[in-house]
């Protein structure tokens, strides 16, 4: 049914939350569809602010051992506190933290007839296609918009009955230039130093070494039309067929690399995809990108009956009678899978970079939570439709990162903790940030990322059976599974866990002192993502035919699995999240990391560890 893969309204978008997302992996736009302003918001997926760094402020290795002491003893607010000191509320240049992912800025497209009647725009999720129609002083007037993978630039077509006047502006949060000559308009930008946790953001280092470059580069195209610059504007009169064509390219190499040393000649990459885009013409572009979206998007389709009168309701309208009800409309429900579908598509292609908090669209200097990889779910919840509905190619990116978080996880196991293998914590950053971060440890202190990260390995071997595939991954899922077993201690009844340990982003009361902590021993979300790990490592030690008993990692972790903690149920049936009868800061957090067993994991079902899965029922 088109409705449950169309989104569509009666007015254009009002802010940027409400404007329609494309993007071909690498270029994210919102697209804003106004009649007079009409806004298309730009990101691009190697816009971070800061510079390589391997240097890892918060070193754990001298103080677990009196941290662990203290969490004996459960003196658990004492142990809080002086994790806290250790992490320190330091954010500010100079102090190495998960970086930015930040704005590319906005393109206006303002026009000299403003007045619109008969108004609707549409995104085709199949087509990957944004329209809009609209009538005005200058008659009919409908645009096209989408962002091309195959040939790297984002487009946008708009038709009049009537010849029309625009005026291109650019403007950014980001510190840049803006320009206009011939029929293009440029920003060139600068990515920030440092812009985290803070309202302005610091654009060079103390040594004055700056952040990534990058140009935003718009070419119209217009036959018959008279172009000029003005105050940095670009000025178009007489317009029937105007054709904008997008490109932004950066001088980001890769991870190790200063960008000022890359050599990429960015602006003259600008300059090839306009010149390869405009010579095909805008309807060869539109086939090559409609061919190649559903060459993905036609694998899996969800279409479900639904009343007729749906048919006929805006987004908007639909997403306005599910809240605070059990059930959503029909269509809204096919919708929301097929949505899901094509964000993927539009925002994970190979060769471009892992989607972040946001995917890879973003409006600001310093956004939510810096729009990095949040590790302690988002990043890895991103990607979880890649296999079941059959986008394994979108993975590439995700497994082009893990490269870099393992490489750079290395330093951070060394440094940090002075052991082997590779880790990761709760953020991280197109440079591979891989250490604590700063500020309260139940999101500072998170050791156990990699075990997350790479369980997508063995996801995508049992879905594919390629066992050469596996056979390239596995050093990476055996580095993480030596960290952590090196991570390991002794409880106090011989079992083995972690310690200190965190639930992400939530904490518990000390029954003793009343205070609000944040570290205790063996959470539950830790050790039940140890015990993935380890169990996945030794099965695929076996499918490839390895012998654990010749590889001293792989016999440890077969001597240790069975004595990870098990899982603990509280008097109340439910799950101990914090692995013993602790009492939650907030019984309704938004996360339930203790629940990791259950899904992804699987640990705790019906059929399997069935007290723990009843428990799980309890714990929601």
């Amino acid at each position: 049914m088109k409705s449950q893969e169309t989104l569509f309204e009666k007015a254009p978008a009002a802010n940027w939350n409400e404007a329609y997302p494309v993007g071909n992996g690498r270029i994210g736009a919102m697209v804003f569809d106004g009649t007079a302003d009409d806004v298309v918001a730009f990101s691009e997926d190697t816009l971070w602010s800061g510079r390589p760094d391997s240097s890892y402020p918060v070193v754990l290795k001298d103080h677990l051992p009196g941290l662990r002491r203290l969490l004996r003893a459960g003196k658990y607010t004492q142990a809080s506190q002086r994790f806290w000191k250790i992490c320190g509320e330091k954010p500010g240049p100079g102090f190495r933290d998960s970086a930015v992912f930040v704005t590319a800025g906005n393109l206006h497209i303002i026009a000299d007839d403003p007045g619109a009647r008969v108004y609707t725009r549409t995104l085709d999720l199949r087509r990957a296609v944004d329209t809009c129609s609209f009538s005005g002083t200058s008659g009919k007037i409908t645009s096209t918009a989408f962002c091309s993978y195959p040939d790297a630039v984002f487009v946008k077509r708009i038709r009049s009955a009537k010849p029309r006047g625009y005026r291109l502006g650019f403007d950014s949060p980001v510190k840049g230039a803006v320009s206009a000559a011939g029929r293009e308009l440029h920003f060139d930008g600068v990515c920030p130093a440092w812009a985290r946790q803070t309202s302005t953001a610091t654009y060079e280092t103390p040594d004055g070494q700056t952040g990534i470059s990058f140009r935003v580069a718009v070419r119209a195209v217009a036959p018959g039309a008279v172009f000029r610059a003005e105050d940095n504007r670009l000025v178009i009169n007489g317009a029937r067929d105007l054709l904008l064509l997008v490109a932004i390219r950066s001088n980001f190499k890769d991870c190790d690399t200063n960008p000022e040393a890359s050599d990429i000649d960015f602006r003259a990459q600008c300059r090839a995809d306009l010149d390869r885009a405009e010579a095909r013409g805008c309807d060869a572009l539109l086939k090559a990108h409609a061919a190649d979206v559903g060459s993905l998007y036609d694998r899996s389709r969800l279409a479900l009956d639904a009343p007729a009168a749906e048919a006929a309701l805006p987004t908007g309208a639909l997403i306005e009678r599910s809240p605070g009800k059990k059930s959503a409309p029909t269509t809204l429900i096919a919708l929301l899978y097929n949505f899901g579908r094509y964000l993927m598509i539009a925002s994970s292609r190979p060769g471009t970079r892992a989607t972040n908090l946001q995917g890879i669209w973003n409006n600001m200097l310093s956004p939510p939570w810096g729009s990095n990889y949040t590790l302690n779910i988002n990043a890895e919840m991103n990607y979880w439709p890649v296999e079941t509905a059959n986008l394994a190619e979108c993975l590439e990116p995700y497994e082009a990162q893990l490269k870099v978080y393992a490489r750079q996880g290395a330093v951070a196991a060394a440094k940090v903790y002075g052991l082997p293998g590779w880790c990761l914590h709760h953020n991280s950053d197109i440079w591979g940030f891989a250490g604590p971060a700063s500020g309260c440890p139940w999101w500072a202190y998170w050791p156990v990322g990699g075990g997350w990260i790479c369980r997508q390995i063995m996801e995508h071997y049992r879905f594919s059976g390629d066992r050469a595939y596996l056979k390239h991954w596995f050093p990476m899922m055996r580095g993480a599974a030596e960290f952590l077993s090196a991570l390991l201690v002794e409880g106090e009844g011989g079992e083995l866990l972690t310690s200190p340990s965190t639930s992400p982003e939530h904490g518990f009361i000390d029954p003793e002192t009343g205070e609000d902590c944040t570290c205790g021993e063996g959470s539950l979300m830790d050790l039940s993502i140890i015990r993935e790990l380890f169990g996945t490592c030794l099965e695929a030690a076996a499918i490839l035919g390895l012998d654990a008993a010749e590889d001293p990692v792989l016999a440890t972790l077969a001597a240790q699995l069975p004595r990870l903690r098990p899982p603990r149920i509280l008097p109340d049936g439910r799950l101990a999240e914090f692995g013993c009868d602790l009492p939650d800061k907030d019984p309704h957090h938004r996360h339930v990391s203790h629940l990791y067993g259950v899904y992804p994991a699987a640990e705790f079902t019906s059929l399997r560890n069935t007290d723990a899965f009843r428990a799980a029922w309890r714990s929601l």
